[in-house]
């Protein structure tokens, strides 16, 4: 019995020989989908994808370099100008004229277990994209396009190569944003095809060997894996499977130059798959000011063959003000007042990842030095009032987690209070203050010999009496 790693080997090799076997006839419309790839992963991603009303940072990319890319292209071909492509191949492939129905890259990716639960098979050349995000408005949505290489072929069958949009936090688990318009059916090949919500695909596969596109029974995994692989490396299906049209010729049969002819070569010429959706909108409300992380990825199933692929439109991601959702509560613009450092617990910049600390059992000064630096900020209340408002418990919960994960690290944290009222309650003001923020700290899971407070609470004279900035809690993480 072959190892995964033989079989894949064997695959690579024969797949590559088949691929380049393959001449089409191609004419004027080439060159209108460019796809480029960088090294620069992170910042493709924030620069590309990211758009108004939301903050990012976190950034993680997971996967071959090569499987993602910014594209350019003509409206009609993908269905928007620009973005960033993810593919479970190489996305350079993707830009090519149609002149194979099972072009490959076997990238042997890490699998991913949010899309082995949905497809519940192990997945393979998986592509992951992951940032945290806080929307400044209560709808999230951005806009993509599905294509593949399994279309038309292997509809219907375990070739179920899958992707998955995972939004988590604030009620949110792992929720899967991929859906059709109706809100329950999951993009996929066997969701959406030629056969099945038909108006959402868009055929590009001239190459038709079947004789009418009808399954005959369903597929089996009992033949012998050589049986498999040869079948699936000389693009048909087992032939249990599928009816066949006389003689097998994937070159040039007289259906396929019929089937050529509805097919628009802007796209043919373009774009390898030979299957795409029309351009959806990937949504769920949200709630603002919030922080979550989101997942894109996508991944091949059952095999590492035939590439399937995403493309991201520029600049759509992003939150708006839906006032129409249900059970809708008006929220106030908390943008410019929050501690964006703070919240994605970053050392400069929101758009960078936290870099992992250097491991080493040797000095507490060596240990600070490879600890990203928490910049300073402070919680706000309001008049004569302790209790945490949304704001400061998003800046608390990021506080949190750096001070778990850098266990080493303690804080102060400083009541502060305006002169209004008497300097008694004044103390037991700024005091409570702390008391709350030391408690939140603490529910966390962040240790009591981490947190310590002023015991000498500051009544913040000058400028106007009931200034808000002046009722605060200021917080500094010790170097």
């Amino acid at each position: 019995m072959l190892t995964y790693k033989a079989k894949t080997i064997t695959i690579f090799i024969v797949s590559y020989i088949l691929t380049f076997s393959l001449q089409a006839q191609t004419d004027s419309l080439q060159g209108l989908l460019k796809i480029t790839t960088t090294n620069n992963l992170e910042k493709l991603v924030d620069k590309i994808l990211i758009g108004n009303g939301m903050r990012v940072g976190n950034i993680k990319v997971k996967g071959h370099i090569n499987a993602i890319g910014y594209f350019e292209s003509d409206t009609n071909i993908v269905g928007f100008n620009k973005g960033v492509v993810i593919s479970t191949g190489m996305v350079n492939d993707i830009s090519l004229p149609n002149i194979s129905n099972g072009t490959s890259s076997i990238l042997n990716s890490k699998m991913d277990n949010s899309l082995n639960k949905i497809t519940k098979q192990k997945t393979r050349d998986v592509m992951v994209i992951e940032f945290d995000f806080v929307p400044f408005h209560n709808r999230l949505s951005f806009k993509y396009v599905f294509g593949s290489e399994e279309y038309q072929e292997w509809v219907g069958s375990p070739f179920n190569d899958v992707f998955g949009f995972f939004i988590s936090g604030h009620g949110l688990k792992d929720y899967n944003m991929a859906l059709l318009p109706d809100n329950k059916t999951i993009v996929s090949i066997n969701n959406v095809n030629h056969t099945k919500n038909k108006k959402y695909y868009r055929n590009n596969d001239y190459w038709k060997t079947i004789k009418d596109g009808e399954f005959q029974g369903k597929f089996s995994f009992k033949n012998s894996f050589m049986k498999r692989l040869w079948y699936r490396l000389t693009f048909r299906p087992i032939s249990k499977y599928v009816k066949f049209s006389g003689k097998l010729n994937i070159f040039k049969t007289e259906k396929s130059v019929e089937l050529k002819k509805t097919l628009n070569p802007l796209v043919y010429n373009n774009l390898e798959f030979d299957g795409l959706t029309v351009p959806l909108e990937a949504w769920c409300y949200v709630k603002p000011y919030k922080k979550y992380r989101i997942k894109i990825a996508i991944g091949d199933v059952a095999d590492a063959i035939f590439d399937s692929g995403i493309f991201l439109e520029q600049q759509s991601f992003s939150s708006t003000k839906d006032s129409l959702q249900p059970g809708f509560i008006p929220y106030k613009d908390l943008s410019m007042t929050m501690n964006w450092d703070s919240v994605f617990a970053t050392p400069n910049s929101i758009k960078q990842p936290v870099k992992t600390p250097e491991k080493t059992t040797k000095t507490a000064k060596q240990k600070n030095e490879a600890t990203p630096f928490f910049t300073p900020f402070s919680i706000y209340f309001a008049l004569n009032d302790s209790s945490l408002s949304d704001t400061a418990k998003v800046q608390l919960d990021s506080l949190a987690a750096y001070l778990l994960k850098y266990s080493h690290k303690k804080c102060i944290l400083s009541g502060r209070s305006d002169p209004t009222g008497k300097a008694d309650l004044n103390k037991r003001l700024s005091i409570g203050r702390s008391e709350m923020v030391k408690k939140y700290l603490l529910e966390k899971g962040v240790s009591p010999k981490q947190l310590y407070k002023n015991t000498n609470p500051i009544v913040e004279e000058g400028g106007t009496i009931q200034d808000p900035k002046k009722r605060r809690v200021d917080i500094k993480v010790l170097k």
